[in-house]
C-alpha cells in the first residue's frame, strides 16, 4: 500500500493526473488503457448500457480478455438491468469475470436501495481513470448526437494501490482477508520520482451504510475554506440544509459562486426539483447557468482555482447517504486553473444565465405549485431510499 507523503496528510503526493474532459475524451482513454493493459482490469460502472456505445465497450474487454487480460466486471444491477443475458453470456465466456451489484431481487423480496454509482477503470494497478461517465451512447457522442455534459480525471503515480483496494473492497462484498491477499500482489508501479510525478491526490469515498462520507465532507470543507471562486458543475444538484448553510455562508465571506446545471434533464422529477431551488440560489446570489446543448450529468467542484474534486458525487443527499461513489480530489493549481478554464468555455459558449427577473415571468402559479411538490416528493425519496438501502443491507 502506497504511504501519504506525511503521516497526518491525507494526500498521494507522487502522481500525474490528465482531466477528461468529456464523454468521447473517455472513452478514447478507456480504449487506450484496455490496448496497452498486459496482465489485469479492474472495471466498475453504474450503467452498462445495451446500444452502439455498450456493444463497442463490450467488444473492447472481450478482445483484451483474448489477449490474456484478467478482467474484473462489475455493474450495477438496477442500472445496467438492461444488459440481456445473450451479451453478458458473450461477455463471460471471453473470461470476463462480470457481477451485477444489488440484485433487484433476493430471498424473494425486490431491493432498489443502496445502489453502485462509482466509476473506476484500473488498468495493471498503474493507471486509473475516475469519472462520471456510464458506458452509454448518452455519453459517447454518437450518430452525431451532443453527448451529456461530464468529466474525469485519468491518474498514474502512488494513489492507484489505494484505489485499487477501493475497488476490490466493493468486488469482494467487502471481505478484508481476501482483500488484503489480493490488495498485496504486487504489480509494476509508475517511477515516481520522475519529475512529472509531483500532482498531489486524495481519493475520496461515499458509502453512508459503511460510515464513509469523504467526499460529502471534502465538498463542505472546500466550500467552507473558499475565500475568492467556487465553481460546480452538478447534473442532479440539490444541495441538502448543511450544505446550502455552508454555501450561504461563502457569499456573504465574499466567495463568488457559480453552477453549471441542466436546461434539460433524463430526470423529470429531479429537474424540477432543481428549478425550485433557483429561486433561494439567485437571492443568495449564487450564478445560475443552465448548459443548452444536451443534458448535464458532471459532478465537479473547483475551489479559488486550487483544488478539484471530480467523479460521481453529487451535491444531493441520495449521493451522500444511499449510494457508493468514487472522487478523485487534487490539489494542484495548474490542473485546477485547466478545469477552470473549461468550465469558462463551457459558460461562455454552451450556457444561458437565469437571472431573478427571468424566473420570476417563467412560471406560472401552476408551475410553481409543481415545482414545490416536486422537491417536497424528491426529499421524501431520498428519506426513502436511505431507510430502504438499510433494511436491504441488514438482509443481505
Amino acid at each position: 500500500m502506497a504511504k501519504r507523503h506525511h503521516k497526518e496528510d491525507p494526500y498521494f503526493h507522487h502522481n500525474k493526473v490528465q482531466f477528461i474532459h468529456n464523454g468521447p475524451a473517455y472513452f478514447a482513454a478507456v480504449y487506450k488503457l484496455l490496448d496497452e493493459t498486459k496482465e489485469e482490469i479492474h472495471f466498475q460502472t453504474y450503467i452498462f448500457e445495451e446500444d452502439e456505445t455498450g456493444n463497442q465497450m463490450a467488444d473492447a474487454l472481450i478482445r483484451t480478455a483474448h489477449r490474456g487480460v484478467k478482467i474484473d466486471l462489475l455493474v450495477d444491477a438496477f442500472g445496467s438491468k438492461g444488459l440481456s443475458e445473450d451479451t453478458i453470456s458473450r461477455i463471460k465466456q471471453a473470461g470476463i469475470r462480470m457481477r451485477k451489484f444489488g440484485p433487484l431481487l433476493s430471498k424473494g423480496k425486490i431491493h432498489i436501495g443502496r445502489r453502485l454509482h462509482q466509476k473506476i477503470l484500473i488498468s495493471d494497478r498503474h493507471k486509473a481513470i475516475i469519472a462520471g461517465v456510464n458506458v452509454s451512447n448518452n455519453y459517447s457522442g454518437i450518430k452525431e448526437r451532443a453527448p451529456w455534459l461530464d468529466f474525469g480525471v485519468l491518474v498514474e503515480g502512488n494513489v492507484v494501490p489505494s484505489l485499487v483496494k477501493i475497488s476490490l473492497r466493493v468486488w469482494l462484498g467487502f471481505g478484508i482477508k481476501r482483500l488484503l491477499r489480493r490488495a498485496e500482489k504486487s504489480r509494476t508501479v509508475a517511477d515516481t520520482s520522475d519529475k512529472s510525478f509531483q500532482v498531489r491526490v486524495r481519493p475520496l469515498e461515499n458509502d453512508g451504510l459503511r460510515g464513509k462520507y469523504q467526499c460529502s465532507t471534502s465538498y463542505l470543507q472546500l466550500i467552507n475554506s473558499a475565500t475568492d471562486s467556487i465553481d460546480i458543475v452538478g447534473g442532479y444538484f440539490l444541495p441538502g440544509g448543511r450544505a446550502r448553510r455552508a454555501l450561504r455562508k461563502a457569499i456573504h465571506r465574499g466567495v463568488r459562486i457559480r453552477v453549471i446545471l441542466a436546461a434539460k434533464s433524463d430526470v423529470g422529477l429531479m429537474h424540477r426539483g432543481i428549478q425550485y431551488l433557483y429561486a433561494w440560489l439567485l437571492r443568495n446570489r449564487i450564478e445560475i447557468y443552465e448548459y443548452q446543448p444536451s443534458n448535464v450529468h458532471g459532478k465537479i467542484l473547483v475551489a479559488d482555482g486550487k483544488v478539484v474534486s471530480v467523479g460521481s458525487y453529487d451535491l444531493n443527499n441520495l449521493s451522500t447517504y444511499s449510494n457508493i461513489e468514487l472522487n478523485m480530489e487534487v490539489d494542484n493549481r495548474e490542473f485546477a486553473m485547466e478545469v477552470k478554464q473549461e468550465l469558462e468555455n463551457v459558460i461562455r459558449l454552451k450556457c444561458h444565465v437565469v437571472t431573478m427577473t427571468e424566473l420570476e415571468s417563467r412560471f406560472s402559479i401552476w408551475q410553481r405549485f409543481r415545482l414545490w411538490y416536486s422537491y417536497r416528493v424528491l426529499k421524501v425519496m431520498f428519506v426513502l431510499a436511505v431507510w430502504l438501502a438499510t433494511k436491504e443491507n441488514e438482509q443481505l
